[in-house]
């Protein structure tokens, strides 16, 4: 398990999945051998090969990200790393298969929606608390003790949350050919009003380019400036107090779908204004 946690640093670091370390078997024990030697900077530690268990798709190239990773861990804990994905259908069922059978592995995804409770519940994963206190002394520094906070229960350790929470994957894409024919000045842009600008310039120069485009376009925007929207009650991003507010009633909320039927209305017309 020591070797299991200080992979899940390593991972974690690297902005891998949400993980608990929950591994079956002699926690001492390495459950299969890695390439390289130890050196100065994996610290003289012997060959582990590390199992970790998610919900994914296998794709193509899992040999080639596999060894990639591997390379990585040598050189950093002398371990190697073995990724097996599990189709999110048979996600349950085989993970709970894996756990009463005492299948061995050390990390495997869980998440505060999906089960993490319950399988704490059920004494499926083991306390970090002590190992957090000699091998995880920087980690709260990194996420923060708020954040390591939200994932105890009753207290106690049982999973550590990644940082990707704390980053999105959103935003526009658009044309290069356009921004270069317009010269645009993407550095300047900060603001939707910044988008909307350039959104006039394709509308009244290219009548056969439609400016924006975007099923989802609510949704992302929620997601940027508002943190766990649930029954219209989100905490603004930013914030500097854990209050709660409702988004049909908040100003910014407003003067977002203001701004979203306006464009809807110029999206018939020959000017954004």
């Amino acid at each position: 398990m020591k070797r299991s946690y200080q992979a899940l640093l390593i991972i974690m670091l690297c902005g891998m999945l949400a993980l608990t370390g929950c591994g079956k078997g002699d926690p001492g024990k390495a459950t299969g051998t890695a390439s390289g030697t130890t050196g100065k900077e994996s610290g003289g530690l012997s060959p582990y090969k590390i199992t970790l268990v998610y919900p994914a798709t296998a794709p193509k190239d899992l040999q080639l990200v596999q060894d990639e990773m591997s390379k990585y861990l040598t050189e950093k804990i002398n371990a190697t790393i073995e990724l097996k994905p599990i189709e999110w259908a048979s996600w349950d069922d085989k993970t709970n298969l894996m756990k009463i059978s005492n299948e061995p592995f050390d990390l495997m995804f869980t998440a505060s929606w999906f089960s993490y409770p319950k399988d704490v519940a059920k004494g499926q994963y083991l306390e970090l608390d002590d190992l957090m206190a000699q091998h995880g002394k920087d980690i709260p520094g990194i996420l923060g003790d708020d954040f390591i906070k939200g994932s105890r229960i009753g207290g106690k350790l049982y999973a550590l949350p990644t940082k990707k929470e704390f980053g999105q994957g959103f935003g526009f894409l658009l044309d290069k050919k356009l921004v270069d024919k317009y010269k645009f000045d993407l550095n300047g842009v900060k603001s939707l009003e910044d988008m909307e600008a350039m959104f006039k310039t394709i509308k009244e120069n290219e009548p056969g380019v439609t400016p924006i485009v975007s099923s989802k376009f609510t949704n992302i925007w929620e997601a940027a400036n508002y943190d766990g929207i649930v029954a219209n009650l989100a905490i603004p991003r930013g914030s500097q107090e854990l209050k709660a507010v409702d988004t049909l009633e908040d100003p910014k909320f407003i003067d977002f779908y203001k701004r979203m039927h306006q464009w809807n209305q110029n999206a018939g017309s020959t000017r954004i204004s």
